[in-house]
């Protein structure tokens, strides 16, 4: 039991600050923070988590909503990713001479998103032109061609064997 009690006033029961001692105008002005106070415990876990180079294991993160713990662990996991080395990217593409098992490509990283905006527009460009080209001038005109020809082969084909026939009794 204290020897002494003292009495306080209220004005001493609370601290002022003057605001002309401060570098902003408002906490607005001031940098996020980069650490998360009282977390060094819950960032070591993360850390070690994060160090085991084997498959399977996973981080689990226990908080209740709305506690940050989602947050610390997304933004720690992209410290530590952003000293690493940036992983290939890898995309599964259809394997037509086997579809049930599609072709990997190791592409460098960045590239997959790239690549599929590409094929993407590669579909949307051959839907528009290969309709086109059908429907073309040249197009038809080469048709008509090889119709054409195919009826003079089919004709002249049938007019020998016409001829075979009468010369084998047959007609």
């Amino acid at each position: 039991m204290p020897d002494q009690i003292t009495e306080l006033k209220p004005e001493q029961l609370r601290r002022i600050c003057d605001p002309s001692t401060f570098d902003f105008e408002t906490t607005d002005d001031l940098p996020t923070l980069q650490d998360f106070i009282g977390q060094e415990r819950a960032m070591r876990a993360v850390d070690f988590g994060a160090g085991i180079a084997s498959y399977g294991f996973n981080i689990f993160a226990l908080g209740l909503p709305g506690s940050g713990r989602t947050t610390l662990v997304r933004k720690h996991l992209e410290r530590i990713a952003s000293e690493e080395e940036v992983p290939s990217d890898w995309c599964y593409v259809n394997n037509f001479a086997d579809p049930h098992h599609p072709k990997a490509l190791r592409l460098p990283p960045g590239q997959g998103i790239v690549l599929r905006n590409d094929m993407a527009e590669l579909v949307d460009r051959c839907r528009q032109d290969i309709p086109r080209a059908f429907e073309s001038e040249e197009y038809q005109e080469a048709r008509e061609k090889i119709i054409k020809e195919t009826q003079e082969q089919q004709a002249a084909a049938f007019e020998a064997l016409q001829k075979e026939a009468q010369e084998w009794g047959f007609a």
